[in-house]
């Protein structure tokens, strides 16, 4: 049976999948939400279910703002202005981040290399690098990480699990991150947007080192 299209919210869903949960809560793991909307959406991440389709590379979505946004890749349509420079980009949230240019509290710099952060918590992450603070250890290898999300993905090497499969070219991946990378070969799309230079990426790296090597001190002025 296809998918339905909620009247309220815009997220399509399997009338059976609500079962799953009772009211709000999730029946695969529990997690709670606010409303039936968001716990049909996040229903959708166990499932696998992807309804909405891009016309022009295929690639499927959870619910139609992520389709609309990722539209823009196509069109080429930029509606988000900064108000003070006039610069357009592709989504709000790359807006927000380009805003900070021109308003940024200089409260979370760091003190190394003058980077600006948003939060205590980010600055301090940062902030390993130039110590060389790896407190994450693989219980296999012993390889240390600064992070425990690269000690997450770093595990998975030891496995030599490979479960995310390319639905255009069936090569096969261990982590997510890496078929979703993979993908933008084929759609050509190129998610990361230099908030300074609107310059854009199809892997976050290349992002980071433009940004390094290009753009960084504009950003903190």
């Amino acid at each position: 049976m296809p998918s339905k299209v909620h009247s309220l919210c815009n997220c399509a869903f399997s009338p059976g999948l609500l079962a799953l949960g009772g009211d709000t809560i999730c029946g695969v793991c529990r997690k709670q939400f606010s409303s039936r909307c968001k716990l049909r959406k996040h229903l959708m991440t166990h499932t696998g279910e992807k309804p909405f389709h891009c016309q022009e590379c295929g690639k499927q979505f959870i619910d139609r703002e992520h389709l609309k946004r990722h539209s823009r890749v196509h069109s080429g349509e930029r509606p988000f202005q900064c108000s003070v420079c006039k610069k357009q980009f592709t989504d709000n949230s790359i807006l927000k981040t380009h805003s900070r240019i021109h308003t940024v509290d200089q409260a979370y710099q760091c003190p190394v290399c003058n980077k600006v952060f948003s939060s205590d918590w980010d600055l301090g992450k940062h902030y390993r690098i130039h110590t060389g603070e790896k407190p994450y250890h693989c219980i296999v290898c012993g390889k240390q990480f600064s992070r425990n999300d690269y000690l997450q993905k770093h595990s998975i090497t030891h496995t030599g699990e490979k479960r995310f499969q390319c639905d255009i070219c069936r090569k096969q991946f261990s982590l997510k991150e890496g078929l979703q990378r993979h993908a933008r070969t084929h759609t050509g799309e190129r998610p990361f947007e230099c908030a300074v230079c609107s310059k854009t990426f199809i892997r976050r790296e290349h992002f980071k080192r433009h940004f390094r090597m290009s753009c960084a001190q504009q950003s903190i002025g």
